[in-house]
């Protein structure tokens, strides 16, 4: 089904635009449920994807023709491709599958895509639906092409040592394998499985779990996808887990061997991490990760009200640590709180901000337009503290989110124009489809807007 928003004049807005978002204006590029009974899907959780012709693609965990989610299109104003997007003049939204649960092809998709610019292929998981020994469904690894069709489930988690529930998107290698976790499953002290880590290769669908977590001292509930460093191995993090249960920070080989575990400690030192790390080749001998914790940091949101730090490994000894951020919560200046999305880092060539980090946080901000007093949440800019910041020296709050457009994003921030083409010869960073913000951020604020199924926002200066 097609919805059209916004015109022509929008998308010329967006291309002339030349410098960062830096104090951004937002366009809702889309307000889901603007179609009776939220058929076009409602509540975008995951990030958003993007191909070579400016099209962006992503999830909605519900809305759809069974309310179970969705996969869907948002056509840019002049595409040239797919042919199911040639031809918008505006931004239209397209739902290419709405999902059906169980025992079928999986429901609730919290994680974003990833896209195969060869093939065209969008790649992703379900939280729930498909077969398995969990009620509703214990999840699915699905793929779908970016011109619509029929989807196909690639696997069904089972349950138990085969994990369950993944939250989080997938990461592809430079051979077309991807890598995930799962929040439950696997073995442990937990319940019902402290999760997993896991390899697909999706030609032959051969699925293995390569590492289960324990719950301490490497971690439970790993919501969050993971990243390459710059050898190859995998990072990734941790919710609960960890030797105080506030969370981890994880390091395996491709094989599942356990190289490095990091505890928080909460406080200062940062409690429960809900995001993927991102990684900066650039900086460091080894390069550094960046990443969050829902909670923990500055005592103005009970419990904390989250941080940003740094991680940069070494050859020798532990990787150094270094908690640099901690927000500060909702109300006037102040400045977001929890944490969820995965930051994005500007590796622009040239770029005045390169090297900074971008971000979202879930609550917070100062309280506009129609926000409880929890806040709407906020996007941001912020200087690491190991790279020379001659233009922001701390951090920046590019937009307070007010309801109107869009309200508790969950997704990080990305590019949608000026794109370069990507290839699948070096998909480790970034991962392909995902460009670098360096000026018309996008993100998605899962709650509110015109309908209150949330939006797909542009943030321009």
């Amino acid at each position: 089904m097609r919805r059209s928003i916004v015109g022509l004049a929008t998308l010329l807005l967006l291309l002339v635009s030349a410098s960062v978002c830096r104090a951004s204006t937002p366009t809702v590029l889309y307000n889901f449920c603007s179609v009776g009974e939220c058929l076009d899907g409602s509540h975008p959780v995951g990030d958003l994807v993007s191909d070579e012709n400016g099209n962006l693609y992503g999830t909605t965990s519900a809305g759809g023709s069974n309310n179970l989610g969705t996969v869907f299109a948002l056509c840019a104003p002049g595409a040239l491709a797919p042919p199911v997007c040639a031809g918008s003049l505006t931004y239209t939204e397209i739902v290419l599958h709405s999902f059906t649960g169980s025992p079928a092809d999986g429901a609730t998709p919290l994680a974003g895509l990833v896209y195969e610019q060869i093939s065209g292929n969008l790649y992703g998981t379900t939280s729930a639906g498909g077969s398995g020994s969990c009620s509703g469904g214990c999840g699915t690894v699905f793929a779908i092409n970016s011109d619509g069709g029929t989807l196909t489930v690639l696997h069904n988690f089972l349950g138990g040592t085969d994990g369950a529930t993944p939250k989080a998107e997938l990461l592809e290698d430079s051979f077309g394998n991807f890598y995930g976790t799962t929040s439950l499953g696997g073995s442990g002290s937990c319940g019902q499985g402290c999760g997993t880590v896991f390899t697909l290769n999706p030609g032959s669908s051969t699925y293995t779990v390569i590492y289960s977590l324990h719950g301490s001292p490497d971690g439970a509930n790993a919501v969050a996808g993971l990243a390459f460093d710059s050898t190859g191995n995998l990072w990734g993090t941790a919710k609960n887990g960890g030797k105080a249960n506030l969370g981890s920070i994880f390091e395996l080989t491709t094989g599942g061997t356990l190289v490095y575990t990091r505890s928080f400690a909460g406080k200062t030192d940062g409690a429960n991490p809900a995001a993927a790390l991102a990684f900066d080749p650039a900086i460091g001998a080894l390069g550094t990760f960046y990443g969050t914790t829902e909670a923990g940091g500055a005592p103005f949101c009970s419990g904390g009200c989250g941080t940003v730090f740094e991680l940069q490994p070494h050859t020798m000894g532990s990787p150094a640590y270094n908690n640099f951020y901690q927000f500060t919560g909702a109300g006037p200046a102040r400045t977001g709180s929890a944490p969820i999305a995965r930051l994005t880092v500007d590796t622009g060539m040239g770029d005045e901000l390169q090297h900074y980090v971008y971000g979202t946080a879930s609550l917070g901000g100062k309280n506009t337009g129609a926000c409880p007093s929890s806040g709407c949440g906020t996007a941001f800019l912020i200087c690491p503290p190991t790279i020379s910041c001659p233009v922001i020296k701390r951090e920046t709050t590019l937009f307070a989110f007010d309801g109107t457009h869009g309200a508790n994003p969950a997704s990080s921030l990305l590019i949608d124009l000026s794109l370069l083409p990507q290839s699948h010869e070096n998909t480790r960073f970034p991962p392909p489809g995902r460009p670098q913000c360096t000026s018309n951020c996008i993100g998605t604020g899962q709650n509110d807007g015109e309908n209150g199924g949330g939006v797909v926002v542009a943030l321009t200066d």
